[in-house]
């Protein structure tokens, strides 16, 4: 009876409970819903192509209301369906709150779902440095989601969220909008039956670890991955993290190692703690921006003045270059000056007034590589407190400077030759000009490229050794973070964002490379800091695990374990036993046997091992869904065969162990659904692995970790579970990339694919101004199938696209054509089936030869490589071939006239892997950027009465002109493709040395006249109103005196 009324009791308070939960929810619902009252959500697409490599999604959230929000209550959603895209990679192109840049404040999430229009959702929201929103405001946030390396495509049109209609902020009621978790704008889908994700649900890691951690205090880390928290508040800085007190978050660094530039760039701590860049360069390379320090962009006003200020010193004398440029396009630069700095750390200022037709998110750009007659000599450059503010009245000029010609700011012209020859004979005239072009504007010349794709087969071959993250000893696929007392790592370290060292102590042995690095550890011992621009994939394997458990029975579901009073005994093991913790929510392998890895052992869920030693006889891994943890105290190798490979599908790993040396691989690539996961995490201290750690973000604070990895150690574990790649898909992926790299910009680009012949191609230019055009021609690419002939006809290719670019255009258009070869060149094109005469002309290939005695495909490539150089066209060769084609790369490259590379010396470039291809075409980029070059540049001599001309080059003509009634020889010719190099306010040039062979025939004194030799340049350009304009100069030579003697013979 007492326990039936007690029974009565507990229900009803429990019912009383329940009701007031309900009922405070229901308030606090209601509450929040009348909050938003006023707040809207527009929203459009930016790109509307159907499919397309990024979706590219636009939030405006406008507060209309009397009171202001705090922005990380709201949530936005889009919804879409993945296309089996995988990983999807989500990333903030701008974000702002009244204008103030808040990107880094910027959190999302990507979430299953289950509806007609839609299995994912992102999720959009807001961390607290974002600030309020108060009324009368808006805020905007504009963000990119893509696979990582735009290998892969969504469409666009099966997406709930998608609309064709908006091409500008507009309502749109799907996409929703979020207040403390309350729907207030859209419409949701409607939701199906649930579909459960990867990961879900994922289990939590054990709450009672069986190490204790060590008391050693742990210092804080300043720096966060991004688009998570931001660690520190930057809502009143003109330039976010200008300071460099967060790391290098908002910071990017860029180092041309193809043109033979060599630099590291990383935040470090002064005794003080004042934290500063340093760029540590061992050379400067080939270019002025072979080596860049970049900010992620500021939102300024147009038309308005400001001053930037920056501290700078340098371990040695030199020039750097400040510009600021269009923050999505190095193709728009606004204002540059050239720096002098020197070892004392002083504060620069420049001034300028943005004048801009294309946007206001500007990009501050540090540019350290080759200016001037730099001494090519390893020196440090530090930067700190780079600032921006808008100014109404500009600093008082300083003294006047000379006057000079509006447009040549220092042109040099040479002229000499002999002082005394006698009568009869000949004499060389030397001739150059060099010096800087003034202008108040830039030269936006046009681009065209071509990219010629040889598809003869020999590009099908398997990539002997890709770089994956078993290659380092430890690998992050976004942020690793150190932290502790000390780490050690005898090996390589690699991430593929940001590298945070707050260790006492850290040593690498090898190379530590990362896009970015933070470092304020006291004791630093890393052989190489590389700064990279290309991730290196952290690919999924779990299926071909799965597979291999499969295969031997060795799939461990948690049904086969229910609860039982003894642990059940583990299928083929001795003296190891399993069970399954259903209040862990995981599967336990324990015991003082040895586990015998004949095979990969699956488990569907978490499981924690707890064991002595293994003889992995097989190299096969303990892959779990969830999350592993492994637990023990002073564990040693046994053997060679003890070691443990684990493998998390959507969770993390955990070590629990202390004082124990581990061999094996750590693996957890995490997933994307989960942001929390892929995590690999180390309680105890003092603990080794001999292997290698890998997982998507990893950060370290468990004290004395060290790390032993050597070259080639998991070859036979990559060979027998990662896919193999054919070198003809790298270069796929990194022709796609480049079309990314010249979206929205003045540039065509066309693509040819060849093998026999050049004939299966459309031959068309896409402009990549016009939007839809980079899908198109990333699809075109994506499509190529892989050809089987063995046959290699370089020459066609090289000939159709010399037509294609070769061609009138009223505006100056710099040209390209990049070949990418993976065979020597096997066949050639002639004009008939009757003798061997190369067809140079357009149109089909109709008579394709093999080579003979007479001529062979190596001569008809140089032949139009000679045609196109010629022409004024750039020419590049890159050798990505498993064979040794060198030599006959190097003699086609050579013969055509393609210039030498400066760090080589040879006139091709070579790729032996995917990360040299992409940093090759990163350089070919940057020279289509950035080079400008002049054409048409008129030189006019007319040569003393008695000089008579006997050699000339090539592009010069001769003529008899009447000077005052007598008869004198006039030298004319157009000088083309001079290389500018922007100089901060203007271009410098180099015309070079050129030579005319002339006679003497008439005795006395011969005097050159200046105002008789000039060079003429016409230079077309925009100036700082945006207007087109067309100036002209006429710089005349010195002044050069000839004593011809006229010696007689009296004997």
């Amino acid at each position: 009876m007492l326990k039936k009324s007690l029974y009565k009791q507990s229900t009803l308070f429990l019912t009383v409970c329940l009701l007031v939960q309900i009922i405070s929810a229901a308030v606090i619902g209601l509450s929040v819903y009348a909050s938003s009252e006023g707040i809207s959500v527009e929203f459009f697409n930016g790109n509307l192509g159907a499919n397309v490599g990024s979706m590219n999604l636009n939030f405006k959230v406008i507060n209309n209301g009397a009171s202001a929000v705090e922005l990380s209550d709201i949530k936005l959603r889009y919804y879409f369906t993945d296309d089996g895209v995988s990983p999807i990679t989500v990333f903030i192109d701008h974000a702002a709150n009244s204008g103030n840049v808040i990107n880094t404040c910027i959190t999302y999430t990507i979430k299953d779902i289950n509806t007609s229009g839609a299995n994912k959702y992102i999720e959009l929201g807001f961390n607290a440095q974002a600030g309020s929103l108060a009324p009368n405001t808006s805020v905007l946030v504009k963000a990119r989601a893509y696979q990582s390396n735009y290998s892969q495509d969504f469409t666009q049109t099966n997406d709930y969220s998608f609309c064709q209609t908006n091409t500008d902020f507009a309502a749109w009621d799907k996409v929703t909008g979020y207040l403390n978790g309350v729907l207030f704008s859209g419409t949701e889908p409607v939701m199906l039956t649930p579909t459960p994700s990867l990961a879900t649900p994922t289990p939590q890691m054990s709450p009672i670890p069986t190490v204790t951690s060590s008391a050693t205090p742990t210092p804080e880390v300043i720096p966060t991955p991004s688009g998570l928290e931001t660690p520190a508040d930057w809502m009143n800085q003109a330039v976010p993290n200008g300071d460099f007190e967060a790391g290098t978050i908002l910071w990017s660094f860029y180092c041309d190692s193809v043109s033979g530039a060599n630099a590291s760039n990383a935040v470090y701590s002064e005794p003080s703690g004042n934290k500063m860049s340093k760029t540590a360069i061992e050379n400067v390379g080939a270019n002025y921006w072979a080596i860049q320090l970049k900010h992620a962009g500021i939102v300024l006003e147009n038309s308005k003045t400001y001053r930037l200020t920056f501290d700078a010193k340098s371990t040695m004398p030199r020039d750097i270059i400040v510009s600021l440029q269009d923050a999505t396009s190095s193709l728009i630069e606004y204002y540059g000056k050239i720096i002098k700095i020197d070892s004392h750390m002083k504060t620069y200022t420049c001034e300028f007034t943005l004048n801009s037709s294309e946007g206001t998110s500007v990009a501050i750009v540090f540019e350290m590589g080759k200016i001037g007659a730099i001494a090519n000599k390893a020196h440090d450059i530090i930067l700190d407190n780079v600032h921006i503010e808008k100014i109404t009245s500009p600093l008082p000029p300083g003294p006047p400077a000379p006057k000079e010609d509006a447009l040549v700011a220092s042109v040099t012209a040479s002229r000499n030759s002999v002082y005394e020859i006698e009568l009869g004979k000949e004499a060389d005239i030397s001739l150059s000009q060099s010096g800087e072009i003034a202008l108040e504007g830039s030269i936006d010349t046009k681009k065209e490229v071509v990219l010629v794709l040889d598809n003869s087969g020999a590009l099908n071959s398997y990539v002997k050794d890709i770089l994956s993250p078993l290659d380092f000893g430890i690998y992050s696929n976004r942020d690793l973070t150190i932290q502790g007392k000390s780490a050690s790592i005898n090996g390589s370290v690699h991430t593929n964002s940001l590298f945070t060292s707050t260790a006492d102590s850290i040593q690498i042995s090898q190379t530590c490379s990362a896009a970015s690095f933070n470092i304020v550890s006291k004791n630093v011992d890393i052989k190489t800091l590389k700064n990279i621009t290309t991730p290196i994939e952290m690919p999924y394997f779990h299926n071909e695990l799965i597979n291999d458990a499969a295969e031997d029975f060795m799939v461990f579901r948690p049904e086969d374990y229910p609860p039982s009073f003894f642990p059940y005994p583990m299928p083929g093991q001795e003296d190891i036993f399993i069970i399954y913790n259903i209040f862990a929510g995981r599967f336990e392998i324990f015991g003082m046997g040895t586990l015998v890895i004949n095979s990969s052992m699956y488990f569907k869920g978490n499981v924690l091992i707890s064991l002595r030693s293994t003889n992995n006889v097989s190299e096969g891994f303990i892959v779990a869904d969830g999350n592993i943890i492994i637990q023990g105290e002073n564990l040693y190798p046994s053997g060679p065969n003890d070691k443990l490979y684990v493998y998390s599908i959507g969770g993390n790993i955990e070590y629990q162990t202390s004082n124990s040396t581990i061999n094996g691989i750590a693996y957890a690539p995490g997933n994307p659904a989960n942001p929390d996961s892929g995590k690999i995490l180390f309680l105890g201290n003092n603990n080794t692995i001999n292997g290698a750690i890998a997982g998507n973000q990893l950060n370290f604070t468990a004290s004395d970790l060290k790390v032993n990895h050597t070259e080639g150690q998991f070859n036979v574990v990559e060979e027998k579970y990662m896919q193999n790649t054919s070198h003809l898909k790298l270069v796929k992926d990194v022709a796609k990339s480049l079309i990314d790299r010249f979206v929205g910009s003045k540039t065509k680009i066309s693509v040819i694919q060849y093998s026999d012949s050049a004939n299966d191609n459309d031959f068309k230019q896409y402009d990549l101004f016009m939007s839809g055009n980079a899908v198109t021609l990333k699809q075109k690419i994506h499509a190529i199938e892989p050809g089987t002939s063995g046959f290699s006809n370089m020459g066609d290719a090289m000939r159709r696209a010399y037509h294609i670019l070769n061609k009138p255009s009223k505006d100056p258009v710099s040209k390209y054509i990049v070949v990418l070869a993976g065979s020597v060149p096997n066949r050639w094109t002639a004009m008939n089936n009757v003798g061997n005469e190369p067809k140079t002309g357009n149109g089909k290939a109709d008579h394709i030869k093999p080579d003979n005695e007479a001529y062979s495909s190596t001569d008809y490539a140089k032949d139009i490589g000679k045609m196109i150089t010629s022409a004024g066209i750039n020419l590049q060769f890159i050798d990505f071939s498993d064979e040794n084609i060198g030599t006959v790369m190097e003699e086609i490259a050579a013969e055509s006239g393609v210039e030498s590379i400066e760090a080589t010396g040879k006139h091709y470039y070579r790729a032996n892997d995917f990360i040299e291809l992409a940093d090759i075409f990163d350089n070919i980029c940057l020279k289509i950027n950035y080079d400008v070059v002049l054409d048409n540049v008129l030189y006019e001599e007319i040569l003393p009465a008695g000089v008579l001309p006997v050699e000339v080059p090539d592009w010069m003509s001769t003529q008899s002109v009447s000077v005052g009634g007598v008869t004198r020889t006039k030298i004319t010719g157009a000088i083309n493709n001079i290389p500018l190099t922007y100089k901060g306010k203007g271009y410098s040039f180099d015309i070079g040395s050129f030579k005319i062979k002339v006679k003497f025939m008439k005795p006395g004194t011969i005097v050159f006249d200046g105002a008789d030799s000039k060079i003429i340049y016409t230079i077309d350009y925009i100036d700082k109103d945006g207007k087109n304009q067309s100036r002209s100069l006429d710089k005349y030579f010195n002044d050069i005196t000839v004593n011809v003697k006229m010696s007689v013979d009296i004997n």
